[in-house]
């Protein structure tokens, strides 16, 4: 398994089908396909086309993105697919409403709740839309001028788009997801590898990311927590493109396909579904991607089971999927009931955060003269390693810098060098925080 990070420079316009003339939707997360399809624009850039490239490099690409690997979807630290079997409250009058949720498909929670724990009032079930919670400013959106074939504006034609904000509160926003390789290959160093990527469209002036990538061992799963009376609930984070024995296009997982990978009897006790048409376009043939019927993202499946799966059995499940065009992002799945992320568990490292704000204070209060030159060279230092590349902390040393060495005992010295070669997202903060102070302090 393959643990991918991928942390934004600029927004990221993912735009989804257009509906009669209200703006150009953004997806609230990366798709696979998105991932999928940026990487193999990187290879492509790399190595040229692959119908020019060697034998060994045309192969190559073949077997990273139209083999056997599964790209998933990546999603924000404070979001998550809500299902269609969650009620949630529809109207949350209160503040205590938005942590309201009821999975009708738990087996210990089956019976509908038509009202609000907190308030009383009605509930909805949820659309298997990413949603986020405790965070308000996530989307940005820009109205545009249309231009006609001179490239010259066409009077009274606008056209807004929505996208994804690069930055919360000064850092970077990170996106996090999983991509999974064939059984008992080794990972393909090439994914391992930092580089930038530009993900959805307008990537001549949207889109710039970082991606990172990690190889760690697939955690097992644990029957006896996902298993509840004899049931397994199987949701859908991505769109899937299930069929039946002839082919055909159905709403229904293949139970038999899923007692062998799970190793025990499974029939399909009860579903939440909605279907959806799914196009696209393939960039490297740049030819249409025909339509196919999917079921959406958020579908739940609650399986019975005649006896009890063992781990390698449920990760076995995981790292297959449902349905067809797996290797193209679709089909992920996840396992047991559906739990609200809570705002607390998202608020990580707010110690961390107050360090970088504290140095970038101390830098202009203490260092007003001379505030500007130490942002540039963090700047400096930021971009480099963004690069993956060593900063350079002699300035540090020169001597416009000897006043650090006085100030509290050298401890801001010590800290601005463990600021730049420390975690990347707290430079971030710093610098942005840094930027915005000498600006001010310009504009008076």
């Amino acid at each position: 398994m393959v643990e991918v990070t991928l942390r934004l420079d600029q927004i990221a316009a993912l735009g989804r089908r257009p509906r009669g003339t209200a703006p150009v939707d953004t997806h609230r997360h990366i798709p696979g396909s998105v991932l999928r399809g940026a990487l193999a624009a990187s290879w492509i850039a790399q190595y040229g086309p692959p119908q020019q490239a060697d034998p060994a490099a045309r192969d190559h690409f073949l077997r990273l993105f139209e083999g056997q690997v599964r790209y998933g979807p990546l999603l924000d630290a404070d979001s998550d697919v809500v299902p269609l079997s969650v009620l949630r409250c529809k109207y949350r009058p209160k503040k205590e409403c938005e942590q309201f949720s009821c999975d009708q498909a738990d087996p210990g929670r089956s019976a509908r709740q038509p009202e609000c724990d907190t308030c009383g009032g009605r509930t909805q079930s949820g659309r298997g839309e990413v949603e986020f919670f405790g965070v308000d400013d996530h989307i940005v959106q820009e109205t545009h001028v249309r231009l006609d074939e001179r490239e010259r504006a066409e009077e009274g034609l606008l056209f807004t788009r929505r996208a994804l904000r690069p930055r919360r509160d000064g850092v970077r926003r990170v996106f996090t997801g999983r991509i999974v390789t064939p059984p008992g290959e080794p990972v393909d160093p090439w994914l391992l590898q930092a580089r930038p990527l530009r993900v959805g469209g307008r990537r001549s002036t949207a889109g710039g990311a970082l991606y990172d990538a990690e190889d760690l061992p697939a955690p097992a799963p644990d029957p006896a927590f996902l298993v509840t009376k004899g049931c397994l609930i199987v949701r859908l984070i991505s769109p899937a493109f299930l069929v039946d024995a002839a082919g055909r296009p159905t709403s229904r997982p293949d139970t038999g396909l899923l007692s062998e990978l799970l190793g025990v009897d499974v029939t399909l006790d009860r579903a939440w579904v909605r279907r959806e048409s799914i196009g696209g376009w393939n960039t490297l043939t740049n030819l249409p991607k025909p339509a196919e019927l999917a079921v959406t993202a958020g579908s739940v499946f609650r399986l019975a089971l005649g006896s009890t799966p063992t781990a390698e059995g449920l990760r076995r499940l995981l790292d297959h999927g449902l349905g067809l065009r797996r290797a193209e992002g679709f089909g992920w799945i996840a396992l047991g009931p559906w739990r609200m992320p809570r705002p607390a568990a998202v608020q990580r490292t707010p110690q961390k955060e107050d360090m970088a704000s504290g140095i970038a204070r101390q830098v202009h209060d203490y260092l007003s003269e001379d505030s500007a030159w130490y942002l540039d060279k963090l700047h400096t230092c930021l971009t480099l390693r963004r690069r993956g590349q060593q900063p350079d902390l002699t300035f540090l040393e020169s001597k416009r810098a000897e006043k650090l060495a006085g100030l509290r005992q050298g401890i801001l010295e010590r800290d601005l060098r463990a600021l730049a070669t420390g975690d990347l997202r707290m430079l971030e903060k710093a610098v942005a925080e840094l930027q915005a102070r000498v600006r001010k302090e310009r504009s008076w």
